[in-house]
């Protein structure tokens, strides 16, 4: 038994940062894809990402639920808009990755 312990009280610590879990990994992946389709107002793609029954809230329009309607939405405002265009390019560092697998821009 004090083998045991003594071995590992010398056991070289592990530094390395923790891989990333395969949920993290997918959610990363999905918010690249859904971002990707916004910028290049790609429906397909963009309602691809989404679930059936998403919900998006604006602070000035209020509740737009499900993937037909965010979509047009999208299409019909920022991508259909004359003059005026969303575009988002991620700052390294700036999504979060937090419990529940909810991803957080910073």
């Amino acid at each position: 038994m004090l083998h045991l312990i003594a071995i590992l009280a010398t056991s070289p610590v592990n530094t390395y940062p923790p891989a990333p879990a395969p949920t993290e990994e997918r959610g990363r992946a999905a918010d690249n894809a859904f971002w990707a389709a916004l910028n290049t107002c790609d429906r397909k793609h963009m309602e691809a990402t989404l679930a059936p029954d998403v919900e998006f809230y604006h602070d000035k329009t209020g509740a737009t639920i499900s993937r037909d309607a965010v979509a047009t939405s999208f299409m019909n405002g920022p991508c259909g808009t004359t003059g005026f265009h969303v575009r988002r390019e991620l700052v390294a560092g700036s999504l979060s990755y937090g419990p529940g697998g909810a991803s957080v821009d910073v």
